[in-house]
């Protein structure tokens, strides 16, 4: 069975990124007020932040039988990582950190996830994971 768990990038692009996101939204508003009728600019800004919240939810990692699913804003495919090819987890409190093929991987997981997440990485790689 398939399992999906969505992540945040680096703390610092994930502040830009949200802040970039609700200004379009903030926009949309200010803009909205300024006209009593439906004004093209506050659509386009309202538009530009449902863009970037869908582009949100296409950041996950999905653990199946044999491989990890890799999904990323920057990435146009997932890309799929056998567990023979990685080489090395690292995991803290909501951290991850995983190599392979001499890339790197590193992602920010929501405190409701966490459990689960441990759990399934103790499962799935006992000899090769690391907690910090």
């Amino acid at each position: 069975m398939a399992r999906k768990f969505y992540w945040q990038p680096e703390l610092s692009i994930a502040i830009i990124y949200w802040s970039t996101t609700f200004t379009f939204f903030f926009l949309g508003f200010i803009l909205t007020l300024e006209k009593s009728t439906v004004y093209w600019k506050s659509l386009l800004a309202f538009f530009f932040f449902f863009l970037l919240l869908l582009l949100s939810r296409k950041r996950y990692l999905r653990f199946s039988e044999t491989s990890i699913t890799l999904s990323s804003v920057m990435q146009w495919c997932p890309v799929s990582i056998p567990y023979e090819e990685i080489e090395q987890i690292q995991w803290q409190k909501n951290h991850l950190l995983f190599e392979y093929h001499g890339k790197k991987f590193e992602g920010y997981f929501f405190s409701k996830n966490q459990k689960a997440f441990s759990h399934l990485l103790q499962q799935k790689f006992p000899e090769k994971l690391t907690e910090v």
